[in-house]
């Protein structure tokens, strides 16, 4: 049990903040959602190097010692409303694996906000129950599922995340997905997507996004990458399969894969059939 994911607090703010720069840094886990208007960019690490816009509404996950520097630009003021998980945890293989440690944070989408609900029940919790064993048992029980439910999120690229929707896919969605799967070795575009679809690009991307958490193009990505891994393994040339699966030449199809999971199809190659 000394494992297990220790809540240490949980917290609410909401306020208007003045142009500034403010810096945080905690030995434990930090999970937040903040409801921000545009202006409010953030930076990671003790010698960052560029500053990046905060999308609104998406969760951060900051690993334990990792310094963080948020930048509020907006005049006069920069209005947000923040969630806040503050937890001790030990990492164990699975979570190591899923969230891999040469990244200092990592950022979720959150389309049916699954996890910012849970996290502002959590935050009710602590502001009308009195202190004591039934509080913290209830905040732990939300910790947990969290948790559980940011493991279970899909990986879209790098140390981006999606939060995996409840909900079965859309006609909509399966019908755009049916068509791009079939069409993987063509040259696919949102207008073509559009014309099949009988709508606009803007209504297809617009939409598409809004269900799924990621555009057409991005799943298309995605869908190509799991059918290259198919024929990877079986020793195909990396040209015949970049011929299969619509890229451009072995060196497209390569630096996308690198991309999207983090180490080349040889290197795939190679360990799948060490495995």
């Amino acid at each position: 049990m000394s494992d297990m994911p220790l809540i240490h607090s949980v917290s609410s703010t909401q306020g208007k903040f003045p142009p500034r720069i403010v810096s945080f840094k905690s030995p434990c886990w930090i999970l937040d959602s903040g409801l921000i208007q545009s202006g409010v960019y953030f930076r990671v690490g003790e010698a960052p190097e560029s500053w990046i816009p905060r999308k609104v509404a998406n969760l951060h996950l900051y690993r334990p010692g990792v310094r963080v520097w948020e930048r509020y630009t907006d005049s006069p003021f920069t209005e947000m409303h923040g969630l806040t998980f503050i937890f001790k945890m030990e990492e164990a293989g699975e979570f190591t694996h899923k969230f891999p440690l040469q990244y200092d944070f990592f950022e979720f989408l959150d389309p049916e906000d699954k996890v910012k609900s849970m996290m502002q029940e959590a935050c009710k919790l602590a502001s009308e129950l009195s202190p004591g064993i039934l509080r913290d048992m209830r905040s732990q029980s939300i910790l947990l599922h969290v948790l559980y439910i940011l493991l279970q999120s899909e990986h879209i690229q790098d140390n981006l995340y999606t939060v995996k929707q409840s909900s079965r896919e859309t006609d909509f969605t399966s019908q755009i997905n049916t068509y791009m799967r079939k069409r993987l070795a063509e040259k696919i575009s949102v207008a073509e997507i559009a014309r099949y679809m009988h709508a606009s690009e803007i209504q297809i991307f617009k939409r598409y996004k809004k269900e799924n958490g990621i555009s057409p193009m991005k799943q298309l990505a995605r869908m190509r990458i799991e059918k290259a891994k198919s024929l990877i393994v079986r020793g195909i040339s990396l040209d015949y399969v970049a011929e299969q699966t619509g890229f451009y030449d072995a060196f497209h199809l390569t630096k996308t894969f690198k991309r999207l999971e983090g180490i080349s199809p040889r290197e795939y190659r190679e360990k799948v059939a060490g495995s």
